[in-house]
């Protein structure tokens, strides 16, 4: 065994060499004490007769903690804060990695959202609650451990769709579907397709929407809207429609038929919208193995309420300033079961807000 391009200022041992074969050995890097931080790739060699085997590694060094960092968004003590806030913070010299933890309290004995992030920004992925105050902190990490945490900063929730302090909101995009399909248009194939229908009774909704049923046979069907513009200086941006929906479920928490929503911005490929984007009508179920979006999580439970009121789901578009996109509205069947009537997906009064 032999250490190739070892690090500068380091020898390479090996707690035994050579080796009888089966057997192992422990590397061991001395005098790593002199290194600078960063990172330093190197190889191990073994050699037995002709043989020659090489293993490249890799010694990551920090030669102190990270200090803390400063918090710089959402400011101290800022209200209106959206329930899916970024969170950002200045960046710290030898930090490699930053976790951040929301908590209700100042102790942070109930922590609500965390992640570890190479990056200096995190966007929350679990829904916050509305009008609620929460604290954050960060710490950075490195090859040392665990750095110095940041001040605890707090802030507020405003209500859902609600737009930030400072900014106003307006709408981009708005159709009841009473005057036609006004650019809409149906791809995919496979049974019955999305069509301007009376509301069905007992779905909460009212007048003429967009619908679709729960096909009997294997169908993926796509309801596309036009093309929606969000102005380049919009800070957020939200989609709100009523809806309902009930396919085909998969026990308690999961889909077989299913109901889904994803987006396109400019001349890419329709994207799923994923549920730390949906702030209100969460998806209820997973998509089970078989289906064309298996694996995905999906709307399929009926509501439970008696009467159904509709529901009203508010989307987070965060992210699109400046580009035209296209929502989908997606419904996949397999060819056996459907779900008791009303059954299917309808959208009514939809409309896009941003705040600028």
């Amino acid at each position: 065994l032999t250490g190739l391009s070892v690090p500068a200022t380091t020898t390479a041992n090996f707690s035994v060499n050579p080796i009888n074969a089966p057997g192992s050995s422990v590397l061991t890097l001395a005098g790593g004490a002199a290194l600078t931080s960063g990172e330093y790739s190197f190889a191990a060699q073994g050699q037995s007769g002709a043989l020659i085997r090489t293993s490249s590694l890799e010694l990551g060094v920090s030669t102190a903690a990270a200090g803390a960092p400063s918090l710089v968004a959402p400011a101290n003590n800022a209200t209106g804060i959206k329930i899916l806030p970024t969170l950002s913070w200045n960046a710290v010299a030898g930090a490699l990695t930053y976790n951040v933890q929301v908590s209700t309290n100042v102790g942070f004995t109930n922590i609500v959202a965390s992640a570890t992030v190479s990056g200096t920004s995190w966007k929350v992925s679990t829904a916050l609650n509305q009008s609620t105050q929460y604290f954050w902190r960060v710490t950075p990490s490195n090859y040392c451990g665990a750095g110095a945490t940041s001040p605890v900063f707090a802030f507020t929730t405003g209500l859902i769709g609600q737009c930030p302090s400072g900014t106003t909101i307006s709408t981009v995009f708005q159709d009841t579907f009473q005057g036609g399909v006004n650019g809409w248009t149906t791809t995919g194939t496979g049974a019955s397709n999305w069509a301007q229908v009376a509301a069905p009774a007992n779905t909460g909704l009212s007048t003429t929407v967009w619908g679709i049923i729960n096909n009997l046979t294997t169908s993926d069907r796509g309801l596309v809207s036009p093309t929606i513009n969000i102005p380049a200086g919009a800070q957020e941006a939200f989609l709100t429609y009523q809806t309902y929906h009930s396919f085909e479920i998969d026990g308690p928490t999961g889909c077989w038929d299913n109901g889904t929503i994803d987006i396109k911005a400019g001349a890419g490929a329709f994207t799923y919208i994923q549920n730390s984007r949906l702030y209100t009508d969460p998806y209820d179920g997973l998509v089970s193995a078989g289906e064309a979006n298996a694996g995905a999580q999906g709307w399929c439970h009926a509501p439970i309420s008696v009467p159904v009121t509709p529901k009203v789901s508010v989307v987070d578009l965060e992210g699109f300033a400046g580009q035209a996109v296209q929502l989908r509205f997606r419904a996949v069947s397999d060819s056996n079961t459907g779900a008791a009537a009303p059954n299917g997906f309808y959208i009514d009064n939809l409309k896009v807000e941003v705040c600028q």
